[in-house]
């Protein structure tokens, strides 16, 4: 029978680019059902279901068989996936963006669905989860280029790739509400007494107009190597990449320097960035928005060592001590500030 590879959902996974299989067993046939204790951040992967009468035939694989073969082939190159059978009903999946901000994501469980979902992730933000997602997106199972398994797939609009249509969601066995009040209490900690903190703003929006970001720095342990962990995830672990808490500082410097010169800016730290924000508006409409996005956003400036007018984004300059002392630090806003949600921790 064939099978069709549905693309637009994908739940899970902690995986690993690396092409060596390090602790992760992968055995063609077994069942790797999903459980409680996996994730609780995941790559929703793939979902199989049976094809329309008129596009079934006598061989090929179930959408069971293609489903564990997808599981089989991403275990074989060191990421861990498991399966999901999902009811026949409309579900709602909730999972939770970088802000901590509710995020749901309507699609139909039709009855006989399985899913594929990989990897086992503390946090949506995590190195690992992030590097494998980018993977899991181009990577091409074998099994879809053989004939004899009869299995075709719809491909995501916009997108290449069968699995291009993979997300970062929540365990679907784990009650969401207890992963969001884990990431509140890391969010209060990092927000929690600021001057011009952005959780405290009279709004429901605000207006990005610069971003710090930095890499989150975590050792993998035994107990990570237990849950899944390969090679290449400890790769991940290194000393590379910018100091959050530099970032951090950067942000509150650039709040402060903005207030001074009475601007209304406010702060937020996240897991892997701190961002300055301009406004608390009621509305998207509110016509001040534009007004701000004007001042901070890119423009056509002329070069004066070439005459030409180039697309040129913003700057703060923050001078030294002395005016014949070279500039304290240069703060460059973002070319196309964006309206975001004020997020309440």
């Amino acid at each position: 029978m064939r099978t069709l590879l549905n693309s637009v959902l994908l739940l899970s996974v902690i995986a690993s680019m690396a092409l060596e299989t390090w602790a992760i067993d992968a055995v063609r046939g077994k069942s790797y059902p999903l459980g409680k204790e996996h994730g609780p951040w995941m790559i929703m992967v793939a979902s199989f279901k049976k094809p329309p009468e008129d596009r079934r035939t006598d061989e090929g694989l179930t959408a069971r068989q293609a489903a564990d073969e997808l599981v089989y082939e991403l275990r074989k190159v060191g990421i861990p996936a498991y399966i999901h059978l999902q009811e026949g009903r409309v579900e709602k999946l909730q999972t939770i963006d970088r802000l901590g901000r509710e995020d749901g994501r309507v699609y139909a469980a039709q009855r006989g669905m399985i899913s594929v979902l990989a990897g086992n992730y503390e946090s949506i933000e995590s190195p690992v989860a992030q590097k494998t997602l980018l993977y899991v997106k181009k990577f091409r199972p074998k099994f879809l280029d053989d004939p004899k398994s009869g299995a075709i797939y719809r491909e995501t609009p916009g997108q290449k790739g069968p699995l291009a249509g993979a997300f970062l969601t929540i365990n679907p066995l784990i009650d969401p509400a207890s992963i969001q009040q884990k990431r509140d209490m890391l969010l209060t900690r990092l927000n929690t007494g600021l001057q011009y903190g952005l959780v405290d703003a009279k709004g429901k929006y605000s207006l990005k107009i610069a971003g710090f970001g930095g890499r989150q720095m975590s050792a993998i342990g035994d107990e990570a190597l237990a849950k899944g962990a390969s090679k290449f995830d400890r790769s991940l672990a290194g000393n590379d990449g910018m100091n959050l808490n530099l970032a951090g500082e950067d942000a509150e410097q650039l709040t402060r320097a903005l207030r001074q010169k009475g601007i209304d800016a406010y702060c937020y730290h996240g897991r892997f960035e701190s961002i300055v924000t301009v406004g608390a508006f009621q509305s998207k409409e509110d016509p001040r928005i534009q007004e701000f996005a004007k001042v901070f956003g890119a423009r056509m400036k002329l070069n004066p060592a070439t005459g030409i007018e180039n697309y040129t984004s913003e700057t703060l300059i923050l001078p030294g001590p002395k005016p014949t002392d070279p500039p304290v630090k240069v703060f460059i806003f973002e070319a196309n500030p964006t309206v975001m949600e004020i997020p309440h921790v």
